[in-house]
């Protein structure tokens, strides 16, 4: 139950650990590895206005170079959560140069839809692919790709270009008149803040 509450925890802790001095039980026997961690700030499965049928595929590579595995903690953080602690947790082991894929990874992982952070003391790249998957229906699929970024590109201050709820004639926006933008944030850090918003034209 520790060991859980723990991994759940959106930062780093600090705990005693009391080993042997010597032999292969001692805690100092291997090399102290710092866990990097990474964030995808939007991760989702949501059945939307059109028929559309939003999911979120994730990628992860070990980029080890001295051929050792990666032990990768994955948390999920839900949309509109008011706790610091991860509502959902995953292990993974990635061999060196390999890649893990968690397709659709609100409904094979985790439940519904907010932000991901993957934490590793390997060497790993992480994405998110966001797309509309209308397979089912012949349609194929279409999206983009959300990159894994580090505590430090989280910003204080920014510019997002062209908003548009966009009238279309098309009959491709089968039920809906209208392309729209939606807009999602997320704060990696413990305490609440807020977000004050500015629409030019």
């Amino acid at each position: 139950a520790h060991a859980l509450l723990m991994q759940s925890l959106p930062s780093g802790i600090r705990f005693t650990v009391t080993t042997p001095d010597k032999g292969t039980a001692c805690a100092a026997a291997g090399p102290i590895q710092v866990a990097h961690e990474l964030f995808m700030p939007v991760a989702g499965t949501v059945h939307g206005l059109g028929n559309t049928n939003y999911m979120t595929d994730v990628n992860l590579f070990n980029n080890s170079s001295i051929g050792a595995n990666a032990d990768v903690l994955m948390q999920f953080f839900p949309a509109g959560g008011s706790t610091a602690a991860a509502q959902g947790i995953t292990w993974s082991t990635i061999t060196p140069r390999g890649m893990g894929t968690y397709r659709d990874i609100s409904t094979s992982s985790f439940a519904g839809v907010g932000a991901l952070r993957v934490i590793s003391a390997g060497s790993v790249f992480a994405n998110a692919r966001i797309y509309n998957n209308l397979s089912a229906t012949g349609g194929g699929t279409f999206g983009q790709f959300v990159p894994g970024l580090p505590r430090t590109l989280a910003l204080t201050e920014g510019t997002l270009l062209g908003l548009p709820n966009v009238l279309s004639g098309s009959s491709a926006f089968t039920g809906s008149g209208n392309a729209r933008t939606n807009i999602g944030f997320f704060n990696p850090g413990e305490t609440a803040t807020t977000l004050a918003l500015e629409l030019r034209d």
